[in-house]
This record gives structure tokens, sequence and C-alpha cells, in this order.
């Protein structure tokens, strides 16, 4: 059935009155009436009623997982570009264990200018983490 424009806000005020949520209104409504903008309207009513706001379900946090300290320094490095800074990129490399930062400034942010920047120290640690950053998903 479609609901004349005068009865829409009646209708929505019924449909909402013991607060059901968007969805649960968008699939009352369809089953018994419709109008242009309909699913916009559910929207904007549940976005608008503090009480479906303060009610709604919220995602359950995800859980830390903290990264197991590395018995010796340069066993696990995180790299990762910054930029761009005064038309320059740089690559930060952070040593897991110390903590020590490495900054190189770079002209390309390709996987074979990256290590080849890369001071000697660093050439071969136990472990590379990185973002998923085309320059270091090269190779892969």
């Amino acid at each position: 059935m479609v609901v004349p424009k005068s009865l829409q806000s009646q209708v929505l005020q019924s449909l909402h009155a013991n607060h059901p949520g968007v969805v649960r209104m968008k699939a009352i409504a369809r089953s018994h009436f419709w109008w242009r903008g309909l699913d916009k309207d559910i929207e904007a009513m549940g976005k608008a009623c503090h009480s479906c706001q303060a009610n709604q379900s919220n995602p359950p946090a995800a859980p830390l997982h903290p990264w197991v300290w590395p018995d010796l320094p340069w066993r696990r490095i995180h790299v990762d570009f910054a930029g761009p800074f005064l038309g320059h990129m740089f690559m930060v490399t952070v040593d897991a264990h110390s903590k020590w930062p490495e900054v190189e400034m770079m002209s390309t942010t390709t996987l074979t200018s990256s290590y080849s920047t890369v001071s000697p120290s660093l050439q071969w640690p136990g472990r590379k983490v990185c973002s998923n950053t085309e320059a270091f998903l090269e190779s892969q």
C-alpha cells in the first residue's frame, strides 16, 4: 500500500513507537507499505531518536595482541614511510628491542630503493614488519 504524503509522519511515529531499530523498522515497513524515500525517512528518524542512539548495540572491542619482546636488538624492525614532507618521503625504521629509530630521506619509494638505502646493520634482521604499502609488497 502506498501511503499518502499527509499520513507519512503519523505512520513513521507509529512504526517507531517501540523503538525497534532501523533494520527492524525497514523490514516491517516493507512488508506493509511504501513511499518514495521510505528508507531515508526511517534512517533519519532512527538517527534523531536519542533513546535509539543510547541503546544502539556497540560492537565488541577487539582484543589487544601485544608483540612478543625480541630477545636481541635488530631481531625485529618496523619499517614505514612518512611524508611527503617538504617534497621528500622518509623511510622510518625502528628497532623493536631498543626503539632506536633510523630515518632515511628517499627520492623514490620502491622496494629496491628502500632496502638499498637501509644502513648495513639493518640488512638482515630476523623479521621485518611493515604496512601493506605497495613499496613493501613488490616482491610478493
